[in-house]
């Protein structure tokens, strides 16, 4: 009779802590709404704002406004589109329950949902915010442009978007390879990729990029 009550009591799994599961869900909750809003505010800074990058005028030739990058207001909005880029692959990551008695098997179920929902987030607001930059600078109706072509136009903004472009792609495969990928590499790949890209942009932009948008249109005759 002692080893059957001793054999039950072994058996039994141990009780989660009281309120783990509400206290979770609230702190990714928090999380993916942060990340959003993180996102959203650099996709405005990018798209809209240059990310504070040389401007080639398409109105006038040879004419570009100064790079501030690097800067204080660089440097901050910068880590707060990484911060939210990074808090994005953290909630994908979560599990979707918070009971210790969920399986292995639900690690990664949240994951392709936040990063879907994040990556189409970012890039949409990424989208609209270039294409309204690009257009203000033309709406006028004596506003036009100095080459037939209108070059830079468009080209100029897919230039300046792409880092936050490539690691919203990244934090959309990190999401769908959940089960494949490392969490680790998962949760690193697409803050990372953006603060290296955008290092990478800044450095090249006034000796490279820019001497490119201020040529001759590459697809021209």
């Amino acid at each position: 009779m002692t080893k059957g009550v001793e054999s039950s009591t072994m058996e039994s799994p141990p009780a989660a802590p009281s309120g783990a599961g509400p206290r979770h869900r609230v702190r990714g909750l928090v999380a993916v709404l942060l990340g959003f809003a993180l996102t959203f505010v650099g996709a405005f800074w990018t798209g809209f704002g240059g990310a504070q990058l040389g401007h080639v005028l398409t109105r006038q030739r040879d004419i570009v406004t100064m790079t501030q990058a690097p800067s204080w207001t660089w440097a901050v909005l910068t880590a707060l589109t990484t911060a939210g880029l990074g808090l994005l692959s953290w909630s994908s990551g979560m599990r979707s329950s918070s009971l210790r008695s969920a399986s292995p098997a639900d690690a990664g179920t949240g994951r392709p949902v936040v990063a879907a929902a994040g990556s189409l987030w970012t890039l949409a607001w990424l989208g609209a915010f270039s294409l309204v930059g690009a257009q203000f600078e033309v709406t006028g109706p004596r506003d036009r442009c100095a080459r037939s072509s209108c070059w830079p136009h468009g080209w100029q903004e897919l230039a300046v978007a792409t880092p936050l472009l490539v690691a919203s792609l990244v934090l959309l495969g990190a999401g769908l390879l959940a089960r494949r990928a490392p969490r680790a590499v998962a949760l690193v790949a697409p803050p990372a990729t953006y603060l290296v890209l955008t290092l990478v942009q800044v450095a090249a932009w006034d000796g490279m990029v820019v001497p490119f948008l201020t040529g001759p249109p590459p697809f021209s005759s």
